[in-house]
């Protein structure tokens, strides 16, 4: 049973530390990270794509250095109504609205990827 997913998104263009709003966010069970610019409604939009999948949002956190923004959402997938190759498509599809790539994996697995 799917429980938990990473989901990042990545926007590459300069980053103005001037943006009113620079975001990260995260929600448990999937993790969606962003990075990049600010994009009006981007974290709306995500966190839409991911309710209409049936995940719930548990929490959110943001970062901004060198240049740079990420947004990572971690998110409770346990009642999840979309199986995970879906929610990737359905993701792809809202990167290329924003102007972002949007990537999704299970947490146990970005965890790994994070340890040094």
């Amino acid at each position: 049973m799917l429980s938990r997913l990473v989901v990042t998104l990545l926007i590459h263009e300069p980053f103005s530390f001037d943006s009113p709003h620079p975001y990260r966010v995260v929600f448990d069970g999937v993790a969606t990270t962003v990075e990049g610019a600010h994009r009006v409604a981007a974290c709306g939009a995500l966190a839409r794509a991911l309710l209409e999948a049936g995940m719930k949002v548990l929490e959110i956190s943001q970062t901004a250095e060198e240049g740079s923004f990420a947004m990572v959402l971690l998110v409770d997938a346990c009642r999840a109504t979309t199986p995970i190759q879906a929610l990737r498509a359905r993701l792809e599809v809202l990167g290329r609205q924003l102007g972002a790539r949007i990537c999704v994996q299970r947490e146990d697995i970005f965890q790994y990827m994070h340890r040094v």
